[in-house]
């Protein structure tokens, strides 16, 4: 650390159960170890786990020591460490959730995940990751836009693109909720120039999915929304993007709208699931997306709750 040069930075501190307790700081400015890069953060997004974390939720309890928060954030390399041969000062770059798992199935090996303590986080005015833990922005990509792809992203990629079954132009999609994750599905799916129904329980979040390309749209708090699905499909539904969560699944399956505080992801009732296999609909998981313990392929159901995303940009 250098000690003359300083930073601002948000902190949680151990045992945070509010959003609320969120504190601005002041911090000596990291310089790059071996290996390593700075990078001056220009931009995050905010992911529904980055809640979960602050209020103490995520996977159950709260975090043990104090540290700072988020998983996605984008920026310019700023400086680097000895050793680093692919990176230099000046290049724009974005931080990846997981820090060792650069490609292949899950394993132990593949590190701790951005933003949840001791890990380290993005919502700072400066940052050092590992020179594999960052990847160069395309130009077409401004640093707002670049921010919400790390978590809900590359979710949403590799839900479509990847795995046994990859999108093909001409498929349908069906996106369960308009979360983070299904709503950078449906951008990813439309320009692979797959066809799009989405749900929800709101009208006005339909309306909106609407305007950003959905071809058809349906209320899962509906009965048999599932059988009407594959009907406005033709028939088969080639990749189903979804994640459960059982108090959202109560609410749905009594046809009621969702909990104060719960993010429209959305969540199939088993029953309708079933009545999408009947009509011939194949559903291809989400793989996991969570912190640095939990693994899962591509027959995992997605369980980060990803809400909508918030750009926040530092300085």
């Amino acid at each position: 650390m250098s000690g003359g040069v300083r930073m601002r930075a948000w902190q949680l501190p151990a045992g945070c159960t509010s959003v609320g307790r969120l504190e601005l700081i002041e911090l000596p400015r990291p310089q790059p170890a071996p290996g390593e890069v700075l990078v001056r953060v220009r931009a995050n997004s905010l992911n529904y786990r980055d809640q979960a974390i602050a209020k103490g939720t995520y996977f159950g309890s709260a975090i043990k020591v104090a540290g700072i928060p988020l998983s996605d954030g984008a920026g310019v390399v700023e400086a680097v460490g000895a050793g680093v041969t692919g990176l230099a000062p000046g290049d724009r770059v974005a931080g990846t959730f997981f820090q060792s798992w650069l490609e292949g199935p899950p394993m132990a090996a593949k590190g701790e995940a951005l933003g949840c303590p001791p890990a380290k986080g993005m919502l700072a005015d400066y940052v050092t990751l590992p020179e594999k833990g960052v990847v160069k922005l395309a130009g077409s990509l401004g640093f707002e836009e670049a921010a919400t792809l790390p978590c809900a992203g590359v979710t949403a990629w590799n839900a479509l693109m990847t795995g046994v079954r990859p999108l093909e132009r001409g498929q349908t999609v069906l996106l369960i909720g308009t979360g983070g994750v299904s709503l950078l599905a449906l951008r990813i799916a439309k320009s692979a120039g797959a066809r799009v129904i989405a749900t929800s329980s709101s009208d006005a979040k339909l309306a909106r999915v609407r305007q950003l390309g959905a071809d058809a749209t349906l209320k899962y708090t509906e009965r048999e929304w599932g059988a009407r699905a594959a009907e406005l499909a033709g028939g088969t539904i080639h990749h189903v993007v979804e994640r459960r969560d059982r108090a959202h699944r109560r609410a749905v399956d009594a046809g009621r709208r969702q909990p104060d505080g719960a993010h429209d992801q959305g969540c199939e009732p088993a029953r309708d699931l079933r009545g999408l296999r009947r009509h011939g609909a194949r559903s291809e998981r989400l793989r996991r997306c969570a912190r640095g313990e939990a693994g899962g392929g591509p027959s995992v159901r997605f369980r980060g709750r990803q809400g909508s995303l918030c750009v926040s940009v530092l300085g």
